[in-house]
């Protein structure tokens, strides 16, 4: 059977900046709601070496759950594997994957978008479970919208095309 191969590569640079200005954004707007200064500021994420490293950290996990979602699919001869070993801020993910042949190829901005949402939404679950547990709910459910969405993409069809018997 035709397969049909794509490449996704998403940027480190990119989700770890995703990934602080989500979480200071979601600060500065509980702290005037919510929470005093510095327990809004706790949840803000820096490019201080903990903050950083728990972020790649939450980073690599949800990108390790996305490959349980994308088992069937992904081709682990090339691309980013997950392991334990932490990942660091210039390593970019390069998911391979191997679709079926009407698998159309026009959604791949759209999937890499999905892919994205889910890896922040996951990765700021994780990091909010540790510093604001409440706005950890807000994530998880974003993360199952993001999956949602993920896998309607993924699983996106063209439609079969008569072709002339003539030709």
């Amino acid at each position: 059977m035709a397969r049909k191969s794509l490449t996704i590569t998403l940027y480190m640079s990119e989700l770890i900046y995703d990934f602080q200005n989500k979480a200071f954004l979601t600060g500065r707007s509980r702290r005037s709601a919510d929470m005093d200064a510095e327990a809004a500021s706790n949840i803000q994420a820096s490019d201080d070496d903990e903050d950083k490293n728990q972020a790649l950290r939450s980073i690599q996990n949800a990108y390790s759950q996305l490959l349980v979602e994308l088992s069937e699919s992904v081709q682990t001869d090339n691309g980013t594997t997950a392991s334990n070993e932490l990942i660091n801020d210039s390593t970019n993910i390069v998911i391979s994957l191997s679709l079926p042949s009407n698998y159309p190829l026009a959604l791949k901005d759209a999937l890499t978008s999905s892919i994205h949402d889910y890896i922040i939404n996951k990765a700021l679950m994780d990091w909010f479970i540790i510093t604001n547990p409440n706005e950890s709910k807000t994530y998880a459910e974003l993360s199952v919208a993001a999956i949602k969405n993920l896998h309607e993409v993924f699983n996106r069809r063209e439609r079969p095309r008569r072709t002339d018997p003539n030709a």
